[in-house]
Formats: C-alpha cells, structure tokens, sequence
C-alpha cells in the first residue's frame, strides 16, 4: 500500500527521535491515514505534505514539547539552537506559510547576524588594539621609556577588558538566544493550533 510506504519513508526522516517517539507518531499518523480515508499518494501528501515536511513538523512538535516538560529546568545553548532550527523547517516546509516562514526565519537571521558581527567586532576591536599596544610598548620601551610603559599598561587593560568581558558577553547571547527561543515557540504552538483546527490534525 501507498500509505505504508509513505510512512516508511516518514520513519527515515525522523532521525532526531528516539525508537519510542518515532513508533508513537507513526502509529498516531497511520491511524489519521486510514480514518481520514486516504488511499493514494497524492491523497496523503495533499493533506499532510511529504514525508520529509511531515518529519520536520512532527520532531519540531517534540522540541518544543521537551521545551515545555523542561521548563524549570536549566536549557543549553545547544537545544535552543536546535528548537530554532527546527521550527523554522517546521514553518518553512509548508508551502502555504512560505509568506510567515520567511518572515520568521528572515527576523531570526537579522537578529543572530546582529549578535554575531557585534560580538566579533568587539572581541576583534579588543584583541587587535590589546596586540597593538603590546606591539608598540614594546619597540618604544627603550627609545622613550614611559611611552613604552603607557602602551603595555594599556594593552594589559584591553587584556582585562576582555577577561571580564567574555563571560559577560557569553551570559547575554545565551539570554538573548533563550528569548528568542522562547519566542519562537511561542508562535509555533499558536500556529499549531490553529493549523490543527482547520486540518483536524
């Protein structure tokens, strides 16, 4: 049969379940299959989408129902990240919310770029004048003494700014990161459920 193909197929693609999970949307989607009546390919496709859209709506349903059973707990950097990640496919693999996947994904992408390139320039901006400084005390130490002593005073202040620095910088992107992942599963769940109402799903 078509379906048990289809459902093969959507097994493959659930490679971040563990055996249970995979067994348990399997079982909920063959049963969807067979009471909703559909017998062909296309039939299924056309009201589930491919196996591979199929695979990543369901494990982003799992991320973000991890998310909420670990609420209390501490989340890593890590499975924020892979939250993210697999809701924008979730979004993005539906065509017909193309419209709101690319918004999401595009905000998304503004903001962790944002992140990034402040964060590089910042720690670039300190290491290259940190360098500098010790580059010039040093060729001035012996030419001007006291000049040579201002630069390697300052290149040990750069030194200790990004000391201190780095765990604080650290501490806020994971805040920010965690925002933003709770942000986004936010509006996956409202999403959800309002795909749900008008699929039956």
């Amino acid at each position: 049969m078509e379906s048990e193909q289809y459902l093969r197929e959507l097994v493959d693609f659930l490679s971040n379940l563990n055996d249970a999970d995979k067994q348990d949307a399997v079982a909920y989607y063959s049963e969807y299959i067979a009471d909703a009546g559909l017998v062909s390919r296309q039939q299924i496709v056309d009201k589930l989408g491919t196996p591979k859209h199929l695979a990543f709506r369901i494990m982003a349903d799992y991320s973000v129902k991890e998310d909420r059973l670990n609420n209390n707990k501490m989340k890593t950097v890590r499975s924020n990240s892979k939250m993210i990640g697999l809701i924008i496919l979730a979004v993005l693999s539906a065509p017909m919310t193309l419209g709101i996947g690319a918004v999401i994904l595009l905000g998304l992408l503004c903001m962790i770029i944002s992140i990034v390139v402040f964060v590089i320039g910042l720690f670039g901006g300190l290491i290259i004048g940190g360098v500098t400084s010790f580059y010039f005390g040093l060729t001035n130490i012996l030419k001007n003494f006291y000049t040579g002593i201002f630069y390697f005073g300052t290149g040990f202040v750069i030194s200790g700014l990004l000391l201190i620095l780095w765990p604080i910088i650290y501490w806020m992107s994971k805040e920010i990161l965690q925002v933003v992942a709770n942000l986004v599963s936010y509006l996956y769940q409202k999403f959800r459920n309002r795909q749900r109402k008008d699929t039956k799903l």
